[in-house]
């Protein structure tokens, strides 16, 4: 049954396909999305959808030049209690609690990166964006062990390889949940912080 469709400002209509194409693209992949499922699934016709957008094409160069936008905005990470280990703590247990169709950038749509993975012209394109693009772990995850080692909290050494190991502990813990999640849980931040940062327990 085709949804009701209804009268709204052009620019909430344009987030409102932005927003579904996105999805559709992630869930079912580029190619096989068609503009007229879009405009089913965003209770408009599908002409409308060339009063905003050219082309399905265009839409994806908009979702594209949105997820160039977000490699160059610096995402900033509040230091908690004075403490990089607590700071360190909260960031794994809000990304590792976050599903994958989400996002914890709040730059970024839910499901924006899935979307792009899903024709191989754009999964490259985005793959050059985050390349040249700030390095989002030097930029977030660095200040704060750096901190922590000025604090005696974390062990001394090489900050950028501490923060490499902590994310990719904390992407795979994600992973590997996420696509098994009966199986394995994720593992509990104390145990990584043991392995990478040295944190002493009071006795």
């Amino acid at each position: 049954m085709e949804k009701k469709k209804s009268r709204l400002p052009g620019e909430e209509r344009r987030e409102i396909l932005l927003d579904t194409a996105c999805r559709l693209f992630a869930e079912n992949g580029y190619d096989k999305t068609s503009t007229k499922q879009l405009a089913a699934e965003a209770g408009c016709s599908e002409g409308l959808i060339y009063k905003y957008f050219d082309s399905k094409k265009a839409i994806m160069d908009t979702l594209l030049a949105e997820w160039a936008a977000a490699q160059n905005q610096k995402f900033h990470i509040e230091i908690i209690d004075h403490s990089a280990i607590s700071t360190l703590r909260d960031h794994y247990n809000t990304f590792i609690s976050t599903s994958k169709k989400d996002t914890i950038h709040s730059n970024l749509r839910p499901q924006l990166m899935n979307a792009l993975n899903s024709t191989p012209y754009y999964r490259q394109k985005a793959w050059e964006l985050f390349t040249t693009g700030k390095d989002m772990i030097h930029t977030t995850i660095v200040p704060i062990i750096e901190f922590g080692q000025k604090q005696g909290e974390i062990r001394q050494g090489n900050s950028q390889l501490l923060a490499n190991l902590f994310v990719g502990y904390m992407v795979g813990a994600r992973e590997i949940s996420g696509n098994f999640p009966d199986r394995f849980k994720p593992v509990p931040f104390d145990q990584i912080s043991d392995m990478l940062f040295n944190k002493h327990k009071d006795s």
